[in-house]
């Protein structure tokens, strides 16, 4: 799963070095607007990383059938970023009950489920 990510990441980061290295130098502005490009096109790689890795790690945890009530609280923000949304976004009538179904969400030993990232 993460080898195969490492490997994908690897050919886009030889393509953008490929780019780089096959630009033309002059003119100027040409060069200039071309390494833009690249910088543009190596940021686009990086924001792939970062989102991948995080629907993958999400995906491993939710894989191993851990329950809700023995995550650590930064692993429970994620996994239950839904119902905190609406908490959030619920209005007045409903908080404190939409507040009770979280906590009791927390609590719970109800499994994990992969979250969209």
């Amino acid at each position: 799963m993460f080898p195969d990510l490492k490997n994908e990441i690897s050919e886009r980061f030889n393509a953008a070095e490929e780019h780089f290295r096959l630009s033309p130098k002059k003119p100027a502005d040409i060069a200039q607007t071309v390494r833009g490009l690249v910088f543009v096109e190596i940021y686009a790689v990086w924001e792939y990383t970062i989102r991948r890795t995080a629907v993958l790690a999400t995906e491993t945890i939710a894989s191993h059938g851990h329950r809700l009530s023995d995550l650590r609280p930064s692993l429970l923000a994620l996994f239950l970023d839904p119902q905190i949304n609406a908490v959030r976004n619920c209005g007045d009538p409903k908080i404190w009950s939409k507040r009770l179904e979280l906590f009791d969400q927390c609590f719970s030993g109800n499994r994990i489920t992969a979250v969209p990232v």
